[in-house]
C-alpha cells in the first residue's frame, strides 16, 4: 500500500521517501529509532506519524 494516499503531511511522505520508505509495510519493518533518526524527523512529526500508525491499527517493528 502507498503511503501518500493517506493523505499523510507532504514533509513526512517526503522525508520518508528520501529515507527509502515508500510503502506502509516499509515504516512498519522499521523500528520507532530508525523513523526517528530520518532527517526531518522531528519529535512532532514523528508523533503525527505514530498518531497515523495507531488510527490504522499499524506499529513499528519492535527490533531487528
Amino acid at each position: 500500500m502507498i503511503m501518500f494516499t493517506f493523505g499523510l503531511e507532504i514533509i513526512i511522505g517526503n522525508a520518508l521517501r528520501r529515507a527509502g520508505y515508500k510503502t506502509v509495510g516499509d515504516i512498519c519493518n522499521a523500528t520507532e529509532e530508525e523513523i526517528k533518526d530520518i532527517r526531518m524527523i522531528g519529535k512532532g512529526t514523528f508523533q503525527e506519524l505514530a498518531t497515523f500508525m495507531e488510527a490504522e491499527k499499524l506499529s513499528f517493528a519492535k527490533q531487528k
